[in-house]
């Protein structure tokens, strides 16, 4: 499991270098991956609650018809990308390996994002968004203490091993590319704010003249 381990912890580095940083389920039978499995789901339960009301308070309106359009398609793909490694998943070993990486690379969306929206201004009042859930989330980081070390005494067959590996490369590979898709649209977003607001600026000074 330590290779499986360390492949994760690669793979979320190159997630984290992405420049928008910078500006499911399946049972599981085997008695020693169910207890872990079954820990971190508990954690994480109710926090789509909080994202529900952020988007809310955020002012951010969503429908059927803009959810399924051209903009957010690469945030769908990835989304349906990553369910799908939970039923392409045939060993309880890489079951556990996917939500490992998914709280690997969360680490990484959650500090940039919180920490944007603190700088911003909005932040007060947000619930997933929050710093408090930042700091759930670190609490109950599954890579530090007696779950490490839990993790790392789990022995792994070759086959485990490699699908594993495999599909934590594949989450992570559909993760960069969202995060470089959100960068694209940031980016163009932000040049036409300040190409329109250059020409508002031109207009009224040709008014003042």
């Amino acid at each position: 499991m330590q290779d499986v381990l360390a492949a994760i912890d690669s793979e979320a580095k190159q997630y984290a270098g992405r420049p928008l940083f910078r500006l499911l389920e399946q049972r599981v039978t085997s008695e020693k991956f169910r207890e872990i499995v079954t820990r971190h789901r508990q954690e994480d339960a109710g926090h789509e609650v909080w994202l529900y009301t952020d988007m809310g308070k955020l002012g951010v309106q969503q429908s059927i018809a803009s959810m399924f359009g051209k903009r957010y398609r690469v945030t769908r793909d990835t989304a349906f990308e990553l369910v799908s490694e939970v039923y392409r998943a045939s060993s309880d070993a890489t079951r556990l390996a996917i939500p490992l990486a998914l709280e690997s690379t969360g680490d990484v969306f959650f500090e940039a994002v919180t920490g944007f929206f603190e700088r911003v201004g909005v932040s007060d009042g947000l619930e997933y968004f929050s710093r408090s859930h930042w700091n759930v989330e670190q609490g109950h980081n599954m890579f530090e203490g007696d779950h490490a070390e839990q993790l790392r005494q789990l022995a792994l067959t070759t086959m485990e091993r490699e699908e594993s590996i495999s599909a934590v490369e594949r989450i992570v590979a559909g993760l960069i590319r969202w995060a470089d898709d959100m960068y694209e649209q940031l980016t163009r977003a932000r040049m036409r704010r300040t190409k329109h607001g250059g020409c508002r600026a031109a207009s009224g000074g040709a008014r003042g003249a």
